[in-house]
């Protein structure tokens, strides 16, 4: 397996996101939700999104992304079980949180200079393939730059 795949993968604690605002921070997770693209309720545009939960094991945290616009139909090919590492996120207060509930207190946006790896490894489902990796920037989603594990 190509270890250098799964090295730029390396996960940071979702306990650092602890506050509104720009940051470029990087978060990695499994992908464990994943809704459907769609028409954004409240504005114009599309939105994709996702929950990941925290890769770095010090949690128990997860954690909703969204892909407002010229992201959202890109990125809607991630899939439940998918690794990814979001870098440089906007965070904003998630309106579905209440004290009564598990949802977390913040979600993340991407933006304009974020940087989305994508690791599909299906190898557990298909033997025989190997592991993918997708890497996505506002200048790259028509054409991403892709890398096959040898």
């Amino acid at each position: 397996r190509d270890t250098t795949m799964t090295d730029r993968l390396k996960p940071t604690a979702f306990s650092t996101i602890n506050r509104v605002g720009n940051y470029n921070w990087s978060v990695c997770g499994k992908v464990t939700r994943r809704w459907k693209l769609r028409e954004r309720e409240y504005c114009d545009g599309r939105v994709f999104n996702i929950a990941i939960s925290d890769a770095s094991g010090g949690s128990s945290i997860v954690i909703r992304i969204f892909f407002y616009n010229e992201w959202a139909e890109p990125c809607s090919f991630i899939e439940v079980g998918d690794t990814i590492k979001l870098t440089n996120i906007r965070v904003e207060c998630n309106p579905a949180h209440t004290d009564n509930n598990s949802e977390y207190a913040y979600i993340l946006v991407v933006k304009d200079d974020s940087e989305l790896v994508v690791l599909q490894d299906t190898s557990n489902d298909t033997p025989g393939e190997v592991p993918m990796e997708m890497v996505l920037t506002k200048s790259t989603l028509e054409n991403p730059k892709f890398r096959v594990a040898k």
